[in-house]
């Protein structure tokens, strides 16, 4: 009996030890507002100090991908961070940009998503960058006009009761 309970825990423990789980599959389709992206990267970032490997896929152009790790491996089961990088802009020979993808103003949705073992379909959905805060720029200003500070308040004297 023993003998039984024994092997029982070291099949228990090497079980823990080897992480032995399924690999997970990961696929889905990208959407911005509803319509399908075209083009880009999505990436699944895992949770820090997970011990994860970080895994990406080209989205295709009917709007579906499929990730893999750097070793064209599956992914382990666990939370994950979804990122977006648009396509690169091309440029022509004076480094103007001639194609700039439709998406560089959107990213993935802030949020972890489960990967669990076995297949997983999951969709990815973009949402537009926040704009950026506008700074006024020195430059702009016409020449002689300093940049004005509100004037501080004056202080007054009580005015006395009687």
């Amino acid at each position: 009996m023993s003998t039984k309970l024994f092997g029982i825990v070291a099949a228990t423990t090497l079980l823990m030890v080897c992480g032995c789980t399924k690999p997970s599959s990961v696929s889905g389709t990208v959407t911005a507002d509803g319509e399908k992206v075209t083009e880009g990267l999505v990436l699944f970032q895992p949770e820090s100090n997970s011990g994860k490997k970080p895994a990406a896929g080209e989205i295709q152009p009917d709007g579906t991908y499929e990730v893999r790790t750097a070793g064209n491996e599956l992914l382990s089961a666990g939370n994950y961070k979804v990122l977006f990088t648009p396509p690169d802009t091309l440029e022509d020979e004076t480094g103007q940009a001639i194609v700039v993808s439709e998406w560089n103003s959107w990213q993935a949705e802030d949020k972890l998503v489960q990967v669990s073992e076995g297949q997983n379909k999951i969709a990815i959905k973009l949402e537009k960058k926040p704009e950026p805060p506008a700074e006024e720029d020195p430059a702009d200003q016409p020449a002689g006009e300093e940049t004005t500070q509100p004037a501080e308040p004056e202080e007054t004297e009580p005015a006395e009761m009687e």
